[in-house]
């Protein structure tokens, strides 16, 4: 066995199979304050229709049940797990946004959780049995857990949950749980049981692995956690494995995980389209777009208050490890925030949803130090007459109790005032949700799928770029407008639309910025082109032009619809203009062949003209060149 991290016997074993007081107090002071809130911003949550992202991989995931192929049939610079996540839970009945939204909830809420039921031992002895972590501890840093991670949560819009960080920390937080409760005192490593311990041990580290390469499937950037997690990992010296066990053990699974999702890749989607967006591709056009500096990147409140306490936390797990004052497995938990920071930095984009691991992080370290110090001030040696206390359910006997030994008051009335913090802090954020700002306007409105259904229900989530009921309203005639067989070009950054068509994208150009670059070109203040890149980039948009332009003409869609008002574009207000302006000749080709039929708010739909028709150029195009009759 390697060295220990402390002294055998610092601190003496917990007594018997009883709850400890202090641990299960300490739960409860993070769990009371914030409850109620918690569950009301969560029913909220749970009526809140689908954003643009979450509508984008929703047709993806339809698409794909439908016979189309991933980066093939559908252009996408994302990893396949989100789509491969949407799938599942449109098996599930996800098609309908509550029940999506449902189904998210619970998910993250259960990840939170386990997280949390596999925190009790982190502050116990080397060597103490399992017998010490009993279900109620478990059962209770399970719901502070979940309180603590889903205020967190649901601080942000309901455009910014159900994203794909959201999906990729499942993976990632069960792959820490993992990690830590396979290097966990519980995981006894005495007599007749060593053997089938090791065993334990070695297929929850294989897990920890294969649950984390998960995650590079969902964002690539997410593999900057593993590194931390690889050098906890090494440095945990309660780990029943040698290193090599250890770290072989955690890179068989990391390639298991990594072999599943090529083999669901290859399944529902083309590997070779896949690697060339991704690697080829994505670093001349994609990391121009919205780049933004440093500062910029924890310019907003939240993102510097997240960022604060995930370094703090970080700090104090890092030196209590250096000072052998907690086990080495911490370390799992406490590099959290480091991967998370640099996650949000390598990206370079800066959205809300960016954030979201750094916040979870952070809440997971100082749960985790809260435990730490509810353990380690329990077996420092807690009064019997607190025990005593706890059966008679008298909370203030029990903590009355904590002045039998004034020496050690401080020390164990320290983890309830740093569980009564977290518990503070969670209530407020939850009593100051945009989800808890909705419940009573939702409870008269969106209780029903009829109240789901209309205007009012829509207009309680106003965006200026995103207008989903002028969608529905135009999917609705689109479907009634052409065969079921046909497929619609769509063009704007809405695809979702497809979806509620149930119309198959006439081309893998579903997102304007490949057809117009012009985000690219300006770049951000973290990231602008250079002449060369300029260059490449502009080949690039001509050879999406040209291939959309042949794929129209070969199979000529259903309809052509401009969703306008749609980011990344270059004229707000005129879709066909813009098309016009970054695509010329394959516009001139559908003003040939398309009339403006319909408009619904912000969504113009085209149809097939019909034979002899004249053409005309759509109003507010940028010349003539269309505009004329056909011989």
């Amino acid at each position: 066995m390697e060295g220990r991290s402390e002294p055998p016997g610092a601190h003496p074993a917990p007594r018997g199979g009883r709850a400890r007081v202090l641990p299960l107090l300490a739960a409860l002071l993070v769990i009371a304050p914030g409850l109620y809130w918690v569950a009301v911003a969560t029913w909220a949550a749970s009526l809140s229709p689908l954003g643009r992202d979450q509508g984008i991989f929703q047709y993806f995931a339809w698409a794909l049940r439908e016979g189309d192929v991933l980066y093939r049939d559908i252009r996408d610079v994302n990893g396949p797990l989100t789509t491969l996540v949407h799938l599942v839970f449109q098996a599930l009945g996800g098609e309908d946004e509550r029940r999506f939204r449902v189904l998210d909830l619970a998910v993250t809420g259960g990840v939170f959780a386990l997280a949390g039921a596999c925190l009790p031992g982190l502050g116990a002895p080397a060597g103490a049995r399992p017998g010490a972590r009993l279900l109620a501890e478990r059962a209770a840093w399970a719901a502070a857990a979940w309180v603590v991670g889903g205020a967190q949560y649901l601080s942000h819009l309901y455009w910014d949950i159900a994203q794909r960080e959201t999906f990729a920390g499942w993976f990632l937080l069960s792959s820490i749980a993992a990690q830590v409760l396979g290097s966990s005192p519980a995981v006894s490593r005495r007599g007749a049981l060593d053997g089938r311990a090791r065993r334990l041990a070695a297929a929850l580290t294989a897990l920890a692995g294969a649950l984390a390469a998960v995650t590079w499937f969902g964002k690539p950037t997410f593999v900057l956690f593993t590194p931390a997690q690889v050098l906890a990992l090494l440095l945990d010296d309660e780990h029943p494995l040698g290193w090599r066990g250890r770290l072989g053990a955690y890179a068989g699974g990391a390639l298991a995980g990594a072999s599943v999702l090529l083999a669901l890749l290859v399944g529902v989607g083309d590997l070779a389209s896949f690697v060339r967006i991704a690697i080829v591709e994505a670093p001349v056009l994609y990391r121009y777009i919205w780049a933004q500096s440093l500062p910029e990147l924890f310019a907003p409140g939240y993102a510097r208050l997240d960022t604060a306490l995930g370094l703090a936390g970080c700090a104090v797990a890092v030196a209590l490890v250096a000072t052998r004052r907690a086990p080495r497995r911490l370390l799992a938990i406490g590099l959290l925030p480091l991967g998370a920071i640099a996650n949000l930095v390598v990206q370079r984009k800066g959205f809300a949803y960016h954030h979201q691991p750094i916040g979870a992080a952070a809440r997971l370290v100082w749960l985790a130090l809260l435990v730490l110090a509810a353990e380690r001030a329990w077996s420092a040696g807690a009064a019997r007459s607190a025990w005593s206390a706890w059966s008679a359910w008298s909370a203030w006997s029990a903590l009355s109790a904590l002045s039998v030994r004034p020496s050690l008051a401080l020390v164990r009335a320290a983890p309830l005032a740093l569980g009564a913090a977290l518990g503070l802090f969670a209530a407020l954020q939850a009593r100051t949700s945009p989800h808890a700002a909705m419940a009573s306007a939702l409870s008269s409105i969106a209780a029903t799928p009829e109240g789901r259904a209309t205007e009012a229900y829509f207009e309680l989530y106003p965006e200026s770029h995103y207008r989903p009921w002028d969608m529905r309203l135009a999917a609705r005639y689109v479907a009634g407008h052409t065969s079921p067989d046909a497929r619609v070009q769509v063009y704007g950054m809405d695809p979702y639309f497809l979806f509620l068509a149930r119309r198959l994208s006439a081309t893998p150009y579903v997102y304007a910025y490949d057809l117009n670059v012009s985000a690219a070109l300006l770049g951000g203040s973290g990231a602008r082109p250079d002449g060369p890149a300029r260059q490449r980039i502009l080949d690039m948009q001509r050879r999406h032009e040209r291939d959309l332009l042949a794929r129209m003409r070969e199979r000529p869609p259903g309809a052509f619809v401009f969703i306008e008002h749609a980011p990344m574009t270059s004229f707000w207000d005129d879709g066909p203009r813009d098309f016009e302006a970054s695509c010329p000749e394959a516009a001139a080709w559908v003003w040939a062949h398309y009339r403006e039929a319909v408009r619904f708010g912000v969504v113009r739909v085209f149809l097939p003209r019909a034979a002899g028709e004249g053409i005309t150029a759509p109003q507010g195009s940028r010349d003539g060149a269309a505009a004329r009759t056909p011989r």
